[in-house]
């Protein structure tokens, strides 16, 4: 007479976790989003790219010859440092949907995780005001209003979640809504 075992689900989680644990989840401006152009201010040239402002906002840029300093508005960094407890909840959510929902896989695990962090992100960003260095005088006349982070919509709206494999390449990706 032996032990008779019964796997009872532990093999499939066992394989879920592995899975999940060669994956990589990404919050920012990437992919197609990362390179829209803003319109140049000169005739005949390019603007930015939306993933360089997004560096300017988030770092900052200090005073050159003919530019005044941008000072950071660190949109990425400040929503995972005040939301860090919130995006520990979500992780340990979908882990157990993944683990109780045999369908759900990995990659469903960390695209449910990227949704809600990228609403993290956005509404960070709606609430700038709040949070965010004033725009400067000369700033403030340029746009006609004092509202950081708000000239467009478009930094806003282009807020990403990737998940990633091993050799970094995109496996998925999505926005807000999925």
């Amino acid at each position: 007479m032996g032990v008779e075992f019964k796997d009872m689900g532990l093999e499939l989680i066992m394989s879920k976790i592995a899975k999940l644990s060669k994956l990589k989840l990404t919050i920012g401006f990437q992919g197609e989003t990362a390179m829209f152009r803003y319109p140049s201010k000169t005739v005949g040239s390019r603007g930015p790219n939306l993933a360089s402002v997004a560096t300017w906002m988030e770092f900052g840029v200090p005073e050159s010859n003919s530019n005044p300093a941008i000072p950071a508005r660190p949109l990425l960094r400040s929503t995972f440092f005040t939301q860090r407890d919130t995006i520990v909840e979500y992780w340990a959510e979908s882990v157990e949907r993944m683990i109780e929902r045999p369908k759900v896989t990995a990659l469903d695990t960390l695209a449910w995780v990227g949704i809600r962090a990228v609403k993290l992100v956005e509404r960070q960003i709606d609430t700038s005001y709040s949070w965010a260095r004033r725009n400067a005088p000369r700033t403030i006349k340029n746009k006609g209003f004092d509202y950081p982070l708000h000239e467009t919509d478009k930094m806003s709206k282009s807020i990403t979640w990737a998940v990633r494999g091993a050799s970094g390449r995109i496996l998925a990706t999505g926005g807000s809504n999925g």
